[in-house]
């Protein structure tokens, strides 16, 4: 028996369906005038999970787990999912990644599962206050089921008004080796690693780069000996970055590093072989992920066209000859500057001795390379 006063509101339950509940009212022998007030609060229909509302890429809904029963349910990223009220939706993966946003007025908390109702097993949970979002990719025609529950607060509920909202994301072109992007001399891409996956097998060395999202870029070799710089500088979040060779199947690290660019951004510089295709991997420390910036820039390159020359002075035509240079990688256009004083590509030479001719070319960003030939003077 419960016993109360006047103006008192209480609550009962929650009642199985069929149950009968017995409210006997008594009275003070002075006080015999009452009115009593009875209201039903149902539970929502996708209060148990077998009863779960199927949702799909882009749908809403609204509800209210103020009227729910609690679950018992596995722990699965967040602790006290099982005390207070939830509700049950359900939803079947297109394999692509899908962000699940519960907006709630009292302290919310989210978990996802597989395995049916019977056995579940824990995908992703998280507590977030007012305001909890979960992002994992899901399998294709795997089923997933969302818990929408509280968690403890003292000032604004466990349990009320709720809205969620699910929504779709492709997997990013470039998740695995074999699909991996073309990046070349002077490129700068940008890209996003939070709809990518991780890959724990991968080769480490200088830092470990198993545990975050990435993607992969690919750079194919020039045929000379460059030296070549990849940055991340301008990315947003703290970014790792890894340099293989080999095949996708059996990759061999080069290098990696994890904050060698500005800030928390990473750096690699590397002289390329003449003909080895490397691979570029992007991703993040821990499990950072976001935006990024991918740089490739190459040094400039002179070689001039023909390190054997001979002329006979007195003998003309061939006591001069032409001497051109070739520049490239680094950022066009080049300006040269002879050891003669031309500033042309081109120069034609008359010695009558032997002589060291070199030119040194300067790129747009100001780097230079210098080369040089020893053009002979035969006397006949």
């Amino acid at each position: 028996p419960m016993f109360l006063s006047s103006s008192t509101q209480k609550t009962f339950g929650p009642y199985n369906n069929g149950d009968t509940a017995t409210f006997i009212v008594g009275h003070a022998p002075n006080a015999c005038n009452f009115t009593i007030d009875v209201e039903y609060n149902c539970p929502p229909d996708n209060d148990e999970c077998d009863d779960a509302m199927t949702l799909a890429c882009g749908d809403t809904d609204t509800g209210n787990t103020q009227w729910a029963n609690s679950t018992s349910v596995p722990y699965c990223g967040t602790s006290s999912l099982s005390s207070y009220p939830g509700v049950w939706y359900n939803y079947v993966g297109t394999g692509e990644f899908l962000t699940i946003n519960l907006e709630g007025e009292y302290n919310t908390s989210l978990a996802v599962y597989t395995g049916g109702c019977g056995t579940l097993e824990c995908v992703a949970g998280s507590s977030l206050s007012s305001s909890t979002e979960l992002t994992f990719l899901a399998e294709d025609d795997e089923e997933y089921l969302i818990y929408v529950t509280g968690a403890f607060s003292s000032s604004i509920g466990s349990s009320g008004a709720y809205s969620i909202a699910l929504s779709c994301h492709e997997v990013e072109a470039n998740d695995l080796c074999v699909d991996a992007l073309d990046i070349g001399c002077g490129e700068e891409v940008t890209g996003n690693t939070n709809y990518a996956t991780n890959d724990p097998n991968l080769e480490n060395c200088g830092t470990s780069v198993t545990s975050a999202p990435g993607v992969w870029y690919k750079i194919d070799g020039y045929g000379d000996e460059i030296d070549i710089t990849l940055s991340l500088a301008g990315s947003t979040y703290d970014t790792k970055m890894a340099l293989y060779t080999g095949i996708c199947e059996d990759l061999v690290c080069v290098d990696a590093d994890d904050d060698g660019g500005p800030g928390l951004t990473s750096e690699i510089n590397f002289t390329s072989d003449p003909n080895t295709t490397y691979y570029v991997y992007v991703t993040g420390f821990s499990s950072n992920s976001g935006e990024f910036t991918l740089s490739m820039s190459c040094a400039v390159v002179a070689n001039i066209t023909d390190d054997c020359n001979t002329v006979y002075p007195g003998y003309e035509p061939m006591e001069c000859v032409e001497l051109s240079v070739e520049a490239s990688y680094g950022v066009p256009p080049y300006t040269y500057e002879w050891n003669d004083g031309e500033t042309t590509s081109s120069i034609t030479v008359c010695p009558t001795q032997d002589k060291i001719y070199s030119v040194t070319v300067t790129d747009a960003n100001g780097a230079t390379v210098t080369d040089e030939t020893v053009v002979l003077a035969v006397d006949v």
